[in-house]
């Protein structure tokens, strides 16, 4: 019995650094021994089942060095094929088992003189069996636990892939959503306008306020994108704040209705006045759109203490309209719109490209509503 089980497991051990098949089939055919060796038992031939199980375990013994021998380099094999020792530690440790079974058996046959290696070279092959027997379970577990730590990173890094696509779905319906709704109004005025028979001055003037409403929805759109994908334009120059802001509120359409109040003094800023000029922008175009018709919007300049004594805060108020006050949980999130807001044209993204452009300025956008007025904070630290 422990000739066979110990062909079996040279048999597994050398399968694993794919030795030659015609041998290994002539080892499994060696593991099979103890059932031929208990029918001799029975049939009451114990002298020929001690003398066969010599014999296995004689050829097995030699036969395995040979295979050994007969293995590939491991550098030839794939990473996941390579077996759990190298090549050179198994032909060292089937020679020693082959020098270690010879040191006991030769005496036996009268080869050479015994000596005490006799009874202890038979201890060779358990030990030296069991030794590699424990390197290769300790390195299965390794190779186990190493796959169970891919297999786990593969699972979160799908999860996560999954994650993303679902919130991309959901980004896109969004999208769709809001496309279709905002849009739907502007081009209803357009086909209007097209199907009169004649065309007033006051048609006309809705005909291009359609069409500009939906551009800026267009623009607003392709600047988002923009955005993420890092392709925003940034220079870094000095500015004056006033100036700036006094050229923003003076070509805007409805100019009239802002009122511009500055600390005594220009206050010049290192910052990029392209970006700038988009933020600005897009507040006073809200507040113009979303505050009642003709009611006053002021943009406001002054220093700041907090947390900068040198800093700058941009503030745009306006009174709140029909859409009444924004969510200030929801205010700078892509998409959103006040419920009574969708009597506006709008793309739900000024405010949310708005705050993304204030980060990349290293500025700060807040939503800082007043008792009375709806108030909007753009806050420097040049420091």
């Amino acid at each position: 019995m422990y000739s066979g089980l110990g062909c079996l497991f040279d048999y597994h051990l050398l399968r694993a650094f794919r030795a030659n098949p015609s041998g290994l089939r002539l080892l499994l055919g060696l593991a099979a021994y103890p059932l031929a060796y208990y029918a001799l038992l029975l049939l009451n031939q114990p002298r020929l089942a001690f003398m066969g199980n010599a014999a296995v375990v004689l050829v097995g013994v030699c036969l395995t060095p040979l295979l050994a021998l007969s293995t590939p380099a491991a550098s030839s094999l794939p990473p996941e094929d390579r077996p759990p020792l190298s090549r050179r530690s198994l032909i060292l440790l089937y020679a020693t088992i082959f020098v270690g079974f010879m040191v006991s058996v030769l005496p036996m046959l009268g080869l050479t003189h015994a000596s005490f290696l006799v009874f202890d070279g038979f201890l060779v092959y358990s030990l030296l069996s069991g030794l590699a027997m424990q390197v290769m379970m300790m390195r299965r577990t390794r190779e186990s636990e190493r796959r169970l730590i891919g297999a786990e990173a593969a699972r979160d890094w799908a999860e996560h892939r999954a994650e993303a696509e679902q919130q991309q779905r959901q980004e896109q319906a969004q999208f769709l959503t809001m496309l279709t709704h905002e849009l739907k109004t502007p081009l209803a005025v357009v086909r209007m306008v097209l199907g009169a028979k004649t065309l007033t001055d006051d048609m006309k003037g809705e005909a291009e306020r359609s069409i500009r409403d939906m551009n800026q929805i267009i623009q607003r759109c392709i600047q988002v994108e923009r955005l993420n994908d890092q392709d925003v334009p940034g220079q870094q120059i000095a500015c004056c704040l006033t100036e700036e802001l006094a050229d923003i509120i003076r070509h805007t359409a409805q100019s009239h209705r802002i009122t511009l109040l500055t600390d005594d003094g220009p206050a010049s800023l290192e910052t990029d006045p392209l970006l700038l000029r988009l933020i600005i922008a897009n507040l006073i175009d809200n507040a113009c759109k979303y505050s009642p018709a003709d009611s006053p919007i002021t943009v406001r300049l002054c220093a700041t203490t907090d947390p900068d004594p040198n800093g700058f805060a941009i503030h745009v108020a306006n009174l709140p309209g029909k859409a009444g006050w924004p969510e200030p949980q929801q205010v700078f999130q892509k998409y959103y719109r006040h419920p009574h807001a969708h009597e506006y044209t709008g793309s739900g993204l000024g405010l949310f490209l708005s705050a993304r452009l204030a980060e990349q300025l290293g500025a700060e956008l807040r939503y800082c509503p007043t008792a009375q007025e709806i108030v909007f904070e753009l806050s420097f630290c040049p420091n």
